[in-house]
Protein backbone atom coordinates (compact mmCIF):
# COMPACT_ATOMS: atom_id res chain seq x y z
CA UNK A 1 0.00 0.00 0.00
CA UNK A 2 2.82 2.08 -0.42
CA UNK A 3 1.75 5.29 -1.87
CA UNK A 4 -1.39 5.62 -0.29
CA UNK A 5 -2.40 7.50 2.75
CA UNK A 6 -4.41 5.92 5.43
CA UNK A 7 -7.85 6.32 4.30
CA UNK A 8 -6.66 5.05 0.80
CA UNK A 9 -4.99 2.13 2.00
CA UNK A 10 -7.99 1.40 4.16
CA UNK A 11 -10.47 1.62 1.67
CA UNK A 12 -8.16 -0.66 -0.57
CA UNK A 13 -7.80 -3.60 2.28
CA UNK A 14 -11.90 -3.57 2.23
CA UNK A 15 -12.40 -3.39 -1.59
CA UNK A 16 -10.04 -6.53 -1.42
CA UNK A 17 -11.89 -8.52 1.21
CA UNK A 18 -15.15 -7.68 -0.31
CA UNK A 19 -14.39 -9.33 -3.29
CA UNK A 20 -13.08 -12.48 -1.21
CA UNK A 21 -16.27 -12.52 0.61
CA UNK A 22 -18.39 -12.77 -3.03
CA UNK A 23 -16.23 -15.99 -3.65
CA UNK A 24 -13.22 -14.41 -5.70
CA UNK A 25 -10.16 -15.02 -6.11
CA UNK A 26 -7.84 -11.88 -5.49
CA UNK A 27 -3.99 -12.20 -6.59
CA UNK A 28 -1.47 -9.69 -4.79
CA UNK A 29 1.65 -8.80 -5.17
CA UNK A 30 3.36 -6.82 -2.48
CA UNK A 31 7.40 -6.36 -1.42
CA UNK A 32 5.15 -4.87 1.95
CA UNK A 33 5.11 -8.16 4.33
CA UNK A 34 2.70 -6.32 6.85
CA UNK A 35 0.01 -5.95 4.46
CA UNK A 36 0.65 -9.62 3.28
CA UNK A 37 0.20 -10.55 6.58
CA UNK A 38 -2.98 -8.81 7.32
CA UNK A 39 -5.05 -9.44 3.95
CA UNK A 40 -3.80 -12.64 2.38
CA UNK A 41 -4.85 -16.04 3.39
CA UNK A 42 -2.32 -17.68 1.69
CA UNK A 43 1.01 -16.26 0.82
CA UNK A 44 4.13 -17.50 -1.62
CA UNK A 45 7.59 -16.63 -0.97
CA UNK A 46 9.32 -16.16 -4.05
CA UNK A 47 13.09 -15.50 -4.10
CA UNK A 48 15.32 -15.13 -7.50
CA UNK A 49 12.27 -16.42 -9.54
CA UNK A 50 11.77 -19.33 -7.84
CA UNK A 51 9.02 -20.30 -4.87
CA UNK A 52 10.43 -21.62 -1.47
CA UNK A 53 7.45 -21.56 0.23
CA UNK A 54 3.62 -21.26 0.09
CA UNK A 55 1.01 -21.18 2.79
CA UNK A 56 -1.43 -19.30 5.34
CA UNK A 57 0.70 -16.90 7.21
CA UNK A 58 0.59 -18.99 10.21
CA UNK A 59 1.59 -21.80 8.17
CA UNK A 60 4.66 -20.58 7.06
CA UNK A 61 5.35 -19.13 10.67
CA UNK A 62 5.18 -22.76 11.92
CA UNK A 63 7.51 -24.24 9.23
CA UNK A 64 9.96 -22.01 10.83
CA UNK A 65 8.82 -22.04 14.15
CA UNK A 66 8.32 -18.58 14.48
CA UNK A 67 4.88 -18.60 15.86
CA UNK A 68 4.43 -15.18 17.01
CA UNK A 69 7.34 -13.40 14.75
CA UNK A 70 7.18 -10.69 11.85
CA UNK A 71 5.98 -12.16 8.44
CA UNK A 72 9.26 -10.31 7.48
CA UNK A 73 11.48 -12.49 10.09
CA UNK A 74 9.81 -15.50 8.08
CA UNK A 75 10.73 -14.46 5.23
CA UNK A 76 14.17 -13.79 5.48
CA UNK A 77 14.41 -17.07 7.05
CA UNK A 78 13.16 -18.85 4.37
CA UNK A 79 14.94 -17.13 1.83
CA UNK A 80 18.25 -17.75 3.82
CA UNK A 81 17.79 -21.16 4.32
CA UNK A 82 16.94 -21.61 0.02
CA UNK A 83 19.97 -19.97 -0.44
CA UNK A 84 21.93 -22.20 1.74
CA UNK A 85 20.31 -24.93 0.06
CA UNK A 86 21.16 -23.60 -3.74
CA UNK A 87 25.10 -22.53 -2.17
CA UNK A 88 24.42 -19.49 -2.81
CA UNK A 89 26.39 -16.97 -1.03
CA UNK A 90 25.24 -13.96 0.95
Amino acid sequence: MVGLDPQGARLLKDVLRQEVAKGLTVMLSTHTLEVADEVCDEVAVINHGRLVARGSPAALRAQVGQDGGKLESVFLQLTEEAAQGAGEIG
